[in-house]
């Protein structure tokens, strides 16, 4: 019978050779601190930690421009400022503006008297009153009229003025060069390219915005762990606690750093934004189902790994086959998923399960 000193008593061992089962009462584990972990279901293999860069999608930027040359009277927002959609960020006044707006008022007058003379020649046309040369003239001339008007309301709708203000602007009669112009999109002012009182020509860049509801991580993967990635594989970043998935993994390696571009869509942000720099985790997807636990939970015996299970009579010694670690955490199959694991205490129970005593009867 082999003896093995537990804290403040001696607990006798009855270890037959090759048993795995250790003889524990609970009280007798609370004093050797053991404690338990649940293994944690996973379908992905940890591959490592990378830097990585939070990026913009290419169809998530846009410039806003001057439509019309004039100059600046307003800028409502600064660089890394918030947006929403249709927020009017900058104002300017434009004597462009005020000709277009010039030309619809003629263009509508112009179609109003040559509908009128249409209605009223084609009138005259239906009695034999005037030849048919007469009418199809008139005719004409009314839809060119109509042709010119609808092209003055497209230019002004064009720079962004809606169709109600364009009909008050007929009703009114009133002429105004100022012009609103308003975000296409939601997210944040990267770039500020005016100032206020600056005259800007036609297509000028105003504002650099983009948004921030999608965002990549682009990274520089060694190559022969980019080659284990697929689509779809997982992403983490820590400690922010973002997440995303890999979609692209490049077609070529860099000769001068032997790496591959690799990059993931974020799909949980938690507060990340464009241009920071943070270290992502990459894992690649499982093709059986694995366990993952504390990496203080696997003893290694002669070169194979065991863990220490749960059992009624104390603990059990079970093989398991390792598949990944990282210094944390360890990835592995071989027990039960609702098994209750060793995670603390495994170097006394290791002791006494291959009969390591400090004093032998």
């Amino acid at each position: 019978m082999r003896w093995v000193g537990i804290g403040l008593g001696l607990l006798a061992l009855n270890l037959a050779a090759g048993e795995t089962i250790v003889p524990l009462t609970a009280a007798q584990l609370e004093r050797l601190g053991v404690e338990f972990a649940q293994p944690q279901p996973v379908n992905a293999i940890p591959l490592g930690e990378v830097p990585a860069m939070v990026t913009v999608p290419p169809q998530a930027e846009a410039v806003l421009s001057a439509p019309v040359a004039g100059q600046i009277e307003e800028v409502k927002v600064a660089r890394g400022d918030a947006v929403a959609a249709r927020q009017v960020l900058v104002v300017m006044h434009s004597p462009e503006l005020l000709a277009k707006q010039q030309r619809l008022l003629e263009a509508h007058q112009e179609f109003k008297v040559a509908k009128a003379r249409y209605e009223r020649e084609r009138s005259l046309f239906a009695d034999r009153v005037i030849a048919q040369s007469r009418f199809l003239e008139t005719e004409k001339s009314w839809r060119q009229a109509q042709v010119a008007y609808a092209q003055a309301r497209a230019e002004l709708a064009a720079l962004g003025i809606a169709q109600a203000a364009i009909a008050r602007l007929i009703q009114t009669q009133k002429l105004d060069g100022r012009l609103k112009l308003a975000s296409p999109l939601t997210g944040a002012v990267i770039a500020r390219e005016v100032t206020v009182g600056q005259w800007v020509d036609r297509l000028a860049p105003l504002l650099r915005l983009t948004a921030t509801s999608t965002l990549w991580l682009d990274m520089e993967v060694e190559a022969a762990r980019a080659e284990r990635l697929r689509p779809g594989a997982p992403v983490y970043v820590e400690p922010q606690g973002a997440r995303g998935e890999v979609f692209l993994v490049g077609e070529t390696v860099d000769p001068a750093t032997q790496t591959t571009l690799v990059r993931a869509r974020l799909t949980e942000l938690r507060g990340l934004r464009p241009g920071r720099k943070v270290v992502a985790a990459l894992f690649e997807p499982s093709a059986e189902p694995l366990l993952k636990l504390p990496r203080s939970a696997l003893v290694e015996q002669e070169g194979a790994p065991f863990v220490f299970v749960r059992v009624p009579e104390g603990v059990k010694a079970l093989p398991v086959s390792v598949k990944a670690q990282t210094e944390a955490e360890a990835f592995l199959t071989g027990i039960d998923p609702t098994a209750q694991v060793v995670s603390q205490g495994t170097a006394a129970l290791k002791a006494a399960w291959l009969g390591e005593a400090e004093g032998e009867e």
